[in-house]
Protein backbone atom coordinates (compact mmCIF):
# COMPACT_ATOMS: atom_id res chain seq x y z
CA UNK A 1 0.00 0.00 0.00
CA UNK A 2 2.99 2.35 0.50
CA UNK A 3 4.50 1.79 -2.94
CA UNK A 4 2.10 4.17 -4.76
CA UNK A 5 2.97 6.89 -2.20
CA UNK A 6 6.70 6.32 -2.80
CA UNK A 7 6.19 6.35 -6.56
CA UNK A 8 4.15 9.53 -6.31
CA UNK A 9 6.82 11.26 -4.18
CA UNK A 10 9.57 10.19 -6.57
CA UNK A 11 7.63 11.51 -9.52
CA UNK A 12 6.98 14.82 -7.75
CA UNK A 13 10.69 15.15 -6.87
CA UNK A 14 11.60 14.41 -10.45
CA UNK A 15 9.10 17.04 -11.58
CA UNK A 16 10.77 19.67 -9.33
CA UNK A 17 14.18 19.00 -10.90
CA UNK A 18 13.13 19.44 -14.53
CA UNK A 19 13.39 22.88 -16.14
CA UNK A 20 11.59 22.51 -19.47
CA UNK A 21 7.96 22.66 -20.43
CA UNK A 22 7.91 19.26 -22.18
CA UNK A 23 9.45 17.41 -19.19
CA UNK A 24 7.09 19.16 -16.81
CA UNK A 25 4.07 18.08 -18.86
CA UNK A 26 5.23 14.46 -19.03
CA UNK A 27 6.04 14.39 -15.31
CA UNK A 28 2.62 15.82 -14.46
CA UNK A 29 0.93 13.22 -16.64
CA UNK A 30 2.98 10.46 -14.99
CA UNK A 31 2.06 11.75 -11.53
CA UNK A 32 -1.62 11.82 -12.46
CA UNK A 33 -1.37 8.28 -13.83
CA UNK A 34 0.39 7.08 -10.66
CA UNK A 35 -2.27 8.71 -8.50
CA UNK A 36 -5.03 7.09 -10.56
CA UNK A 37 -3.31 3.72 -10.23
CA UNK A 38 -3.03 4.24 -6.50
CA UNK A 39 -6.76 4.96 -6.26
CA UNK A 40 -7.59 1.86 -8.28
CA UNK A 41 -5.35 -0.40 -6.17
CA UNK A 42 -6.59 1.02 -2.88
CA UNK A 43 -10.23 0.80 -3.98
CA UNK A 44 -9.78 -2.84 -4.99
CA UNK A 45 -8.12 -3.60 -1.65
CA UNK A 46 -10.95 -2.00 0.31
CA UNK A 47 -13.58 -3.77 -1.80
CA UNK A 48 -11.86 -7.07 -1.05
CA UNK A 49 -11.73 -6.23 2.66
CA UNK A 50 -15.42 -5.33 2.65
CA UNK A 51 -16.32 -8.56 0.85
CA UNK A 52 -14.28 -10.58 3.37
CA UNK A 53 -15.93 -8.78 6.29
CA UNK A 54 -19.44 -9.79 5.20
CA UNK A 55 -18.91 -13.61 5.44
CA UNK A 56 -16.92 -13.17 8.68
CA UNK A 57 -19.74 -11.17 10.20
CA UNK A 58 -22.37 -13.79 9.38
CA UNK A 59 -21.03 -16.58 11.68
CA UNK A 60 -20.53 -14.08 14.46
CA UNK A 61 -24.10 -12.95 14.09
CA UNK A 62 -25.31 -16.57 14.15
CA UNK A 63 -23.29 -17.26 17.35
CA UNK A 64 -24.82 -14.30 19.10
CA UNK A 65 -28.29 -15.37 18.04
CA UNK A 66 -27.72 -18.92 19.34
CA UNK A 67 -26.55 -17.77 22.79
CA UNK A 68 -29.34 -15.32 23.42
CA UNK A 69 -33.05 -15.86 23.64
CA UNK A 70 -35.06 -15.08 20.55
CA UNK A 71 -36.39 -11.57 21.02
CA UNK A 72 -36.96 -11.36 17.29
CA UNK A 73 -36.57 -13.70 14.34
CA UNK A 74 -34.54 -11.28 12.24
CA UNK A 75 -31.63 -10.47 14.64
CA UNK A 76 -28.87 -12.21 12.60
CA UNK A 77 -29.91 -10.52 9.40
CA UNK A 78 -30.05 -7.13 11.14
CA UNK A 79 -26.51 -7.58 12.47
CA UNK A 80 -25.33 -8.72 9.04
CA UNK A 81 -26.93 -5.71 7.42
CA UNK A 82 -25.34 -3.39 9.98
CA UNK A 83 -21.92 -4.97 9.44
CA UNK A 84 -22.32 -4.69 5.68
CA UNK A 85 -23.49 -1.09 6.02
CA UNK A 86 -20.50 -0.24 8.23
CA UNK A 87 -18.11 -1.88 5.77
CA UNK A 88 -19.62 -0.02 2.83
CA UNK A 89 -19.52 3.25 4.77
CA UNK A 90 -15.87 2.68 5.67
CA UNK A 91 -15.06 1.80 2.05
CA UNK A 92 -16.87 4.92 0.81
CA UNK A 93 -15.03 7.11 3.31
CA UNK A 94 -11.71 5.58 2.30
CA UNK A 95 -12.50 6.18 -1.37
CA UNK A 96 -13.33 9.80 -0.67
CA UNK A 97 -10.04 10.20 1.19
CA UNK A 98 -8.15 8.60 -1.69
CA UNK A 99 -9.91 10.83 -4.18
CA UNK A 100 -8.92 13.86 -2.12
CA UNK A 101 -5.31 12.65 -2.04
CA UNK A 102 -5.41 12.11 -5.80
CA UNK A 103 -6.83 15.60 -6.34
CA UNK A 104 -4.14 17.06 -4.08
CA UNK A 105 -1.42 15.19 -6.01
CA UNK A 106 -2.81 16.41 -9.33
CA UNK A 107 -3.03 19.96 -7.98
CA UNK A 108 0.59 19.78 -6.80
CA UNK A 109 1.71 18.49 -10.20
CA UNK A 110 -0.21 21.28 -11.94
CA UNK A 111 1.37 23.86 -9.63
CA UNK A 112 4.84 22.47 -10.34
CA UNK A 113 4.17 22.59 -14.07
CA UNK A 114 2.93 26.18 -13.82
CA UNK A 115 5.99 27.14 -11.76
CA UNK A 116 8.33 25.59 -14.32
CA UNK A 117 6.51 27.35 -17.15
CA UNK A 118 6.93 30.67 -15.32
CA UNK A 119 10.64 29.98 -14.81
CA UNK A 120 11.02 29.09 -18.48
CA UNK A 121 9.22 32.30 -19.45
CA UNK A 122 11.49 34.35 -17.18
CA UNK A 123 14.56 32.69 -18.69
CA UNK A 124 13.33 33.52 -22.18
CA UNK A 125 12.69 37.15 -21.21
CA UNK A 126 16.14 37.41 -19.61
CA UNK A 127 17.76 35.92 -22.71
CA UNK A 128 15.81 38.33 -24.91
CA UNK A 129 16.92 41.30 -22.79
CA UNK A 130 20.55 40.17 -23.00
CA UNK A 131 20.30 39.88 -26.77
CA UNK A 132 18.76 43.35 -27.02
CA UNK A 133 21.48 44.84 -24.81
CA UNK A 134 24.22 43.13 -26.82
CA UNK A 135 22.67 44.33 -30.07
CA UNK A 136 22.42 47.89 -28.73
CA UNK A 137 26.06 47.82 -27.58
CA UNK A 138 27.16 46.51 -30.97
CA UNK A 139 25.25 49.28 -32.72
CA UNK A 140 26.81 51.90 -30.44
CA UNK A 141 30.30 50.53 -31.04
CA UNK A 142 29.68 50.43 -34.78
CA UNK A 143 28.44 54.02 -34.75
CA UNK A 144 31.48 55.10 -32.73
CA UNK A 145 33.80 53.36 -35.18
CA UNK A 146 32.07 55.07 -38.09
CA UNK A 147 32.52 58.44 -36.41
CA UNK A 148 36.22 57.75 -35.82
CA UNK A 149 36.63 56.64 -39.42
CA UNK A 150 34.91 59.78 -40.67
CA UNK A 151 37.15 61.91 -38.44
CA UNK A 152 40.23 60.18 -39.83
CA UNK A 153 39.00 60.76 -43.36
CA UNK A 154 38.53 64.44 -42.59
CA UNK A 155 42.03 64.69 -41.14
CA UNK A 156 43.48 62.93 -44.19
CA UNK A 157 41.63 65.32 -46.46
CA UNK A 158 42.98 68.30 -44.57
CA UNK A 159 46.50 66.90 -44.82
CA UNK A 160 46.09 66.47 -48.56
CA UNK A 161 44.85 70.06 -48.89
CA UNK A 162 47.79 71.38 -46.88
CA UNK A 163 50.21 69.36 -48.96
CA UNK A 164 48.65 70.67 -52.15
CA UNK A 165 48.88 74.23 -50.80
CA UNK A 166 52.57 73.74 -49.99
CA UNK A 167 53.17 72.40 -53.48
CA UNK A 168 51.49 75.49 -54.93
CA UNK A 169 53.60 77.77 -52.78
CA UNK A 170 56.76 75.93 -53.80
CA UNK A 171 55.80 76.26 -57.44
CA UNK A 172 55.19 79.97 -57.05
CA UNK A 173 58.59 80.39 -55.39
CA UNK A 174 60.26 78.57 -58.26
CA UNK A 175 58.51 80.80 -60.76
CA UNK A 176 59.57 83.94 -58.91
CA UNK A 177 63.16 82.74 -58.79
CA UNK A 178 63.11 82.06 -62.51
CA UNK A 179 61.71 85.50 -63.20
CA UNK A 180 64.36 87.16 -61.08
CA UNK A 181 67.11 85.23 -62.83
CA UNK A 182 65.70 86.19 -66.20
CA UNK A 183 65.54 89.82 -65.23
CA UNK A 184 69.15 89.77 -64.08
CA UNK A 185 70.27 88.21 -67.31
CA UNK A 186 68.34 90.78 -69.32
CA UNK A 187 69.89 93.59 -67.32
CA UNK A 188 73.38 92.29 -67.91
Amino acid sequence: MQQPYVLLLLLLQQTEQTDSRARAASAAAAAAAAAAAFVAVAAAAHDAAAAAAVPAAAPAAEGVAADTPEPAASDPSIQTKQTTSNSLSSSSSSRQQQQQQTAAAQTTAAEQQHKQQQQHKQQQQHHKQQQQQQHKQQQQQQHKQQQQQHKQQQQHKQQQQQQHKQQQQHKQQQQQQQQQQQQQQDYL
